[in-house]
Order: C-alpha cells, then sequence, then structure tokens
C-alpha cells in the first residue's frame, strides 16, 4: 500500500512494519495493522483506514480462532499481546487499543462466561482497565483484572521475559469481579 506525502512523493505506507491480517468471525481479511520495527514511529500500529467491511469497533482481533468450546477469554491491547499469550496456550483476543465498543461488550457477553481484562501497565492501559471491568461487570459474566504491576509494559514482554512464573503469578493474583 502506498500514497503520496507532502513533497508529492510515493511512499510505502507500511514501510518497517510486520504485517498482521485482521480477520471478521467468518475468516476472512478485513483489513491489516502495521507494527512498527524500528521503534523511531510515534505510531506503534497502524491500521488500515476503517471502511465498509473493516470497522475497528466491530473486530475483535483473533475471535476467529477461538473455538465455541472456550468460555473464557482474555482481552488485551494489542495484536503481539494475543500472539505471546497463545504461544503460551492462553486463548486471548484484542480491542486494537484501549476502546470497548457497544458492538465488543455484546460479542464478548455472549461468547463467554469469564473475561480476564489484561491490559499494557501505561497510564491509558491502566484508564481502560478499570472502565472496561465496570462495563463489563454489569453484565453477566465474571471479569478479572489482571494487574499488570510488572517492570514490563504488556503481556507480550511479560511473555517474552525469562521469568515464566510472572505470566502464571499475575493470573493467580488478579481480583475477580461478579456482577450482573
Amino acid at each position: 500500500m502506498a500514497r503520496y506525502n507532502y513533497h508529492n512523493e510515493l511512499i510505502s505506507v507500511f514501510k518497517n512494519r510486520i504485517m498482521i491480517p485482521i480477520k471478521n468471525a467468518n475468516h476472512q481479511v478485513v483489513g491489516f495493522s502495521g507494527r512498527d520495527m524500528t521503534n523511531e514511529s510515534s505510531i506503534k500500529y497502524l491500521n488500515t483506514a476503517e471502511t465498509p467491511v473493516f470497522t475497528k469497533s466491530n473486530i475483535l482481533f483473533n475471535l476467529n480462532k477461538i473455538t465455541k468450546e472456550h468460555k473464557e477469554i482474555t482481552l488485551v491491547e494489542g495484536y503481539m499481546d494475543v500472539i505471546s499469550l497463545f504461544q503460551k496456550q492462553i486463548p486471548a483476543i484484542a480491542l486494537m487499543g484501549t476502546n470497548l465498543s457497544k458492538t465488543q461488550i455484546e460479542i464478548l457477553t455472549r461468547r463467554f462466561n469469564k473475561i480476564n481484562v489484561f491490559l499494557d501497565n501505561d497510564d491509558p492501559g491502566k484508564v481502560a482497565s478499570q472502565k472496561i471491568t465496570v462495563l463489563l461487570s454489569n453484565r453477566n459474566v465474571i471479569v478479572r483484572n489482571i494487574n499488570n504491576n510488572t517492570q514490563y509494559k504488556d503481556p507480550d514482554e511479560i511473555c517474552q521475559s525469562q521469568n515464566p512464573a510472572l505470566l502464571k503469578d499475575l493470573y493467580y493474583e488478579e481480583t475477580e469481579y461478579e456482577l450482573g
């Protein structure tokens, strides 16, 4: 994918990014995300522009890979968090950010009995985690807020750390909410 910059030069939109396909619940590719690999961009993830086919607030990344038998899910911010947790046999889906839409709430509460909220430990992640926990707790589901109080910023970094017990400890220390 390319576009013209301010100097009227054709440039690659996803240059120096790992491309991740975004699929809907029917396994159809509806968009892409490019993750910056240089750590030089202020934009860590760059998504396909919204279209009639790809509306970010209607999709949960990786939901198409979660079988109907799974009644517990971990909700994270990003694609790499999902991939790393899956490598640890933890079913996960991503918001593709920190906002949870009404459509996503409906999808989550229809499919799952227990939702583990495991967002980044930066300020936006902490604020969103509390907000999402409240929104989901008003439904008929069990919500667990996994408090990332570690030196690592997100689930991906925790999974990549040389401390395999850390992830297990965080899941055991979670706060559980059961309202609705």
